[in-house]
């Protein structure tokens, strides 16, 4: 007696998902018998014969073209990493006078080290910053880019001094 499998254990034995299974159906590379509206039975003894001709890929020998998963960064699973790299990163942003001046040019009537601090204090140090920057697919934050992209955003104006003027 012949025995047949369902498209999921083809899958499993195959180790290809279900849609592969029934496209190889479709092809005519493995006999389909019709068990119900959406289901279907494969002999065994295609199933065996096809699996024969391929090389199933097991998890030592991955293909070339198999990339293997990467573990994120730790600053995208651990707020505390995240808020010290940016500490760090923005410490050193401030140290850099010709990107400060180059600032001030674009945002003449701002203090711009102020406004900095303000950015990070009301957005890029907090967990809601933190959310924003887990979204995106770079492993790095490049903090220069950053700032000089949302700066408009929390702008400090620059005060003229106190005349001690009155009412």
């Amino acid at each position: 007696m012949e025995t047949f499998l369902t498209t999921k254990e083809v899958a499993t034995h195959m180790r290809v998902c279900q849609t592969t299974v029934l496209r190889l159906a479709k092809a005519g590379k493995l006999s389909a018998m019709k068990y119900s509206s959406r289901d279907y039975r494969f002999a065994l003894s295609d199933v065996e014969a096809l699996t024969g001709k391929n090389v199933v890929v097991s998890c030592d020998s991955l293909p070339k073209f198999a990339v293997p998963i990467k573990s994120p960064p730790a600053w995208k699973t651990d707020f505390e990493v995240y808020r010290a790299e940016t500490v760090a990163a923005i410490s050193e942003l401030v140290k850099d006078e010709a990107w400060l001046r180059k600032m001030e040019q674009y945002h003449p009537r701002s203090n711009v080290l102020l406004s900095i601090e303000k950015s990070m204090n009301t957005f890029w140090a907090t967990e809601e910053g933190w959310d924003n920057k887990k979204k995106s697919k770079s492993d790095k934050i490049n903090w220069k880019s950053t700032i000089a992209r949302t700066l408009q955003y929390s702008l400090v104006p620059k005060t003229a001094p106190y005349s001690g003027g009155g009412y």
